[in-house]
């Protein structure tokens, strides 16, 4: 499994970027039935329409998820784009959904872009429920999930696996941690790892 340093700097960064300011507006057609993926992916696809129309969503971030597969309440989602295949340092569009509606961007640039991008997931749910049942069954049903992204996978640990959901779960008292990676075309839990923080 990917180290889980990287997915936790992506993640610092997602609240980073929650603060910076930038575009406001509430563009897209968001589905106006909660917070979910598919509402945040809608609104931020109508920003990537204006700034980069060609650009291709590789990336989801949610830096406090809740068990339903949403952002807690007045946290974002992020979301990545790119022209893919990409070149080296290829610019990158990111679009931090708030949870009012609004929107930021922010343009960064990206080595290490995967050839192809995520198709158009609606619901973070699945993978939230099945990883809760994963630490459940590893002994930890009281841990919450905390942080969600989900990419194109590029290892060999899991074949037939194309995209996975990276979960972290963390005790009340924040001394550990376990990541739980999940399939997100079969909702199928592929690892469990608990660790020490």
């Amino acid at each position: 499994m990917r180290s889980s340093i990287k997915f936790l700097t992506a993640l610092l960064c997602t609240l980073v970027l929650a603060l910076v300011p930038g575009c406001t507006s509430s563009t897209g057609d968001g589905d106006g039935d909660g917070h979910g993926l598919g509402w945040g992916r809608n609104l931020a696809d109508g920003v990537r329409d204006a700034e980069l129309p060609d650009g291709v969503l590789y990336n989801i971030v949610c830096a406090d998820i809740t068990p339903d597969g949403e952002p807690e309440e007045n946290l974002p989602w992020q979301f990545y784009y790119a022209e893919l295949p990409g070149e080296d340092d290829e610019d990158v569009l990111i679009v931090v959904v708030q949870y009012d509606g609004s929107t930021n961007t922010q343009w960064d640039t990206d080595s290490s872009l995967p050839p192809e991008g995520l198709p158009d997931y609606d619901d973070a749910g699945p993978w939230v429920e099945a990883a809760i049942d994963a630490m459940a069954d590893e002994g930890y049903p009281d841990w919450l999930p905390w942080n969600l992204a989900v990419e194109p996978y590029d290892g060999d640990d899991f074949p037939g696996t194309v995209n996975w959901a990276l979960i972290i779960f963390v005790p009340e008292d924040f001394q550990r941690e376990a990541v739980v990676a999940v399939d997100t075309d079969t909702n199928e839990v592929l690892d469990v790892e608990v660790s020490d923080r």
